[in-house]
């Protein structure tokens, strides 16, 4: 429960900060301007405006990183049983496939900016409670081979030698 508050509210910050900077952009080119970055297209060589959004930019990956390790951890420590844990793991790889797609047709179609931010937001804040809910629930999984189904292919003992 420690790490999801301390990775939720890391992530809140994250959000608010990233809302402060939204705040200057549009959804368009500015007529005449290459951006609508108020003072033009930013060159990273230039540390005094771009440090900023750099440092967002590495915060954002640091968050995510975090939030991808938390989510795959309680994926993990849900169970010992490898193809309960194959099938959550590709239904949570589903999930941010199709998040990704939503994603791209929102910018496709001209959706603005802060519209798509906001979204982002309130479903991070959302999955939270769930989230909790999971880790609050875990148990304490056995760590022997013996405690494994005995219909896991994985562990289940070749019992006859087949030839061709």
């Amino acid at each position: 429960m420690v790490s999801l508050s301390v990775v939720t509210v890391l992530a809140n910050i994250m959000w608010g900060v990233t809302l402060i900077l939204q705040k200057t952009y549009t959804h368009g080119l500015v007529k005449g301007s290459p951006t609508d970055y108020p003072g033009g297209l930013i060159d990273f060589s230039n540390p005094v405006r771009a440090g900023g959004p750099m440092m967002l930019y590495c915060f954002m990956g640091a968050v995510d990183a975090l939030w991808q390790s938390l989510a795959y951890w309680l994926i993990g420590a849900t169970t010992n049983d490898s193809q309960a844990l194959a099938r959550y793991a590709g239904f949570y790889k589903g999930m941010q496939s199709l998040g990704a797609v939503i994603a791209w047709q929102l910018d496709a179609h001209s959706v603005p900016f802060m519209t798509q931010l906001v979204v982002n937001w309130v479903i991070m804040c959302v999955a939270v409670p769930p989230m909790g809910y999971v880790a609050y629930m875990l148990k304490e999984q056995p760590y022997n081979i013996d405690a494994v189904h005995n219909d896991d292919w994985l562990y289940k003992p070749q019992t006859s030698v087949s030839h061709i």
